[in-house]
């Protein structure tokens, strides 16, 4: 309140001054002589001479004044006015003392200052990764000026993240447009660097002004409009194959919750920066001995760079950018012939109630849309082959048992039940990688022959297993190829010394194989005696993913696989009462 005062009175003094000097010695004014040399300001009063038909020359410096205003010059006191600029100089020392003696010296540069400062801050990697990581660089300094810029726009977004409009913005209309102005001057890249002094320091003051709705329209839509997404493939695709993906981006407006994107089945969380606790360099040393500082620091760098997406509905745990490849739809070739896909991005927030919570039950909002093409190779050696026939179906029933576990969901913190396949063979069929599954659902089945009645006790998504396929290692093997544009592009060589079983979902819902109970059987009885069952039903008209696996040949067609350790008793108990079978948990027969 002090402070306040001195601010006040100093102000009125130092515009009182400044009067002074800009207005007290006016021609006329207070006996001053009406007619003045605007060079030496000797009094023109007793000259003769008559400005419209020839200039009044001073008889003291010989200027010659071709106009009456001319000669009615306001002389300027400077002494007044470097006084009056002194005065205001402590005005506004006075109004910065509490900001500097809370936040340091950095408080006391004025706002458009700062923002007019921002296209010369560093643009190095690692320059704007101080304190506010886990891992900070150590490699990479930034002088004590961009350290000033950062530590003061960094405060006004960190006291700001739940309670945006309860917080007074320092930085007023000059400032906001001109922020604006000159982030519209760089490239998406530098905007959406966060590793970077300048990157950070554009998204802190832009994601600011955003949230606090002192944005016009205009400015918001191209602030959202920033993104850089990356999307990159680690092999080729076969002509008819569904397109993965690995998925990056970066937004310039820090306020992004949730996207969407590829086949839309998924809506996936964005985690804020940085995306991950660990981190790892490219000789595979990590955090420990042996890895150099450049190099340890370039891995922090790197894992921060991009913001980290996961399926809140999985129990997998995060996706990383670095390990997660996403369904993102067909692939299609354009009139060049050059393949890609076309993958259209869906950045929104959650829904939030009266009190500013997050309301589950409101479908999220969308606050910025996009759609982003990316070219992939072919390869021509890849294609997928659909067999229905009643040989494979009998040679998979035989090759493979099924089995209902329980398994722990650490996102919905219970016990649910997952299918699980084991093979009972080391042979592949055909020589051939295999793609099977489908639909699951858990059935009684009369035992006689009849088709009828059908008890349904549980049911789940579509799961996929993939037999004799592989999935990456460090110790790949890659070879050059060239698609039919000749090309060249990268495949990976998987030499398979014995067949893999992998299982994957098809939407990366839940646990791989999770079933849903039926309460509504509970209690139907068939006359007949009967036994428990697994089917899976295919249906490649739908066009699924396959959770990302690939074959030589995909079974379309129905599979059934008996349970023979499950009863209808244990599972009434278990849909009923929450009790799973002691064969049901893990590691027990």
């Amino acid at each position: 309140m002090m402070w306040e005062v001195v601010y006040w009175v100093l102000l009125v003094i130092a515009l009182v001054v400044l009067g002074r000097g800009l207005l007290w010695d006016r021609a006329g004014f207070r006996g001053r002589p009406k007619r003045r040399c605007r060079k030496c300001w000797y009094d023109l009063t007793g000259v003769d001479g008559d400005v419209s038909r020839d200039p009044v020359v001073c008889p003291e410096c010989g200027r010659a004044h071709k106009t009456k205003r001319s000669m009615r010059k306001t002389r300027r006191g400077k002494r007044w006015i470097l006084a009056a600029v002194v005065v205001w100089m402590l005005a506004y020392g006075a109004s910065v003392t509490p900001k500097v003696q809370k936040s340091g010296w950095g408080a006391a540069v004025p706002r458009v200052v700062l923002v007019a400062s921002l296209p010369f801050v560093s643009e190095e990697p690692g320059s704007g990764m101080r304190t506010l990581m886990p891992y900070s660089v150590t490699t990479i300094k930034v002088s004590a000026f961009e350290k000033m810029i950062l530590d003061e726009i960094e405060r006004e977004w960190r006291s700001r993240p739940f309670s945006p409009q309860k917080v007074q913005s320092e930085f007023g209309w000059v400032s906001a447009r001109l922020a604006f102005l000159l982030a519209r001057l760089e490239s998406e890249s530098n905007l959406c660097d966060g590793t970077t002094a300048k990157g950070t320091a554009y998204q802190c003051l832009i994601s600011s002004l955003v949230k606090a709705d002192r944005a016009y329209a205009f400015e918001e839509e191209w602030a959202r409009s920033q993104n850089e997404i990356d999307i990159s493939f680690g092999r080729g695709f076969g002509i008819d194959e569904p397109v993965y993906g690995r998925v990056r981006m970066s937004t310039l407006v820090r306020d992004i919750e949730i996207v969407r994107f590829g086949d839309f089945s998924t809506t996936y969380s964005v985690q804020a920066k940085p995306n991950r606790s660990g981190f790892s360099t490219g000789n595979g040393l990590g955090g420990v001995s042996g890895a150099t500082p450049q190099e340890r620091d370039q891995a922090i760098i790197e894992s921060n760079r991009w913001a980290g997406l996961w399926n809140p509905q999985d129990d997998s745990g995060y996706g990383m950018f670095d390990s997660e490849f996403y369904p993102l739809g067909n692939g299609y070739a354009d009139a060049n012939g050059v393949y890609g896909v076309s993958v259209v991005f869906h950045f929104g927030r959650y829904a939030r109630n009266d009190q500013g919570h997050i309301d589950r039950d409101a479908d999220p909002v969308v606050v910025h849309h996009e759609r982003v093409f990316a070219a992939y190779p072919i390869d021509t050696s890849r294609s997928i082959v659909r067999d229905s026939s009643q040989e494979l179906k009998d040679w998979i029933e035989r090759s493979f048992d099924a089995r209902l576990c329980v398994e722990y969901n650490t996102r919905e913190q219970a016990w649910v039940p997952v299918i699980q396949l084991e093979p009972t063979t080391t042979e592949v069929w055909n020589g051939e990688a295999l793609v099977f599954g489908g639909y699951v659902r858990v059935l009684e089945v009369p035992t006689n022959g009849d088709e009828y009645p059908r008890n349904e006790y549980m049911r789940g998504n579509h799961v996929w297993w993939g037999w004799a396929a592989r999935t990456p290692s460090s110790n790949e093997e890659y070879i050059e190829i060239t698609d039919e544009n000749g090309s060249p592009f990268r495949v990976e060589v998987h030499q398979r010394i014995w067949p893999d079983l992998i299982a994957s979902n098809a939407m990366s819902i839940g646990r791989t194989g999770q079933l849903s109970p039926n309460t509504y059987v509970v209690g139907r009885r068939i006359d007949t005696s009967s036994k428990m069952v697994v089917v899976f039903e295919a249906n490649l008209s739908n066009q699924l993913r396959f959770g990302g696996l690939w074959g030589d040949v995909v079974y379309d067609g129905t599979l059934e696989f008996d349970l023979p350790k499950w009863t209808r008793y244990e599972f009434e108990q278990y849909i009923v009462n929450g009790i799973a079978p002691t064969h049901a948990f893990p590691s027990r027969d």
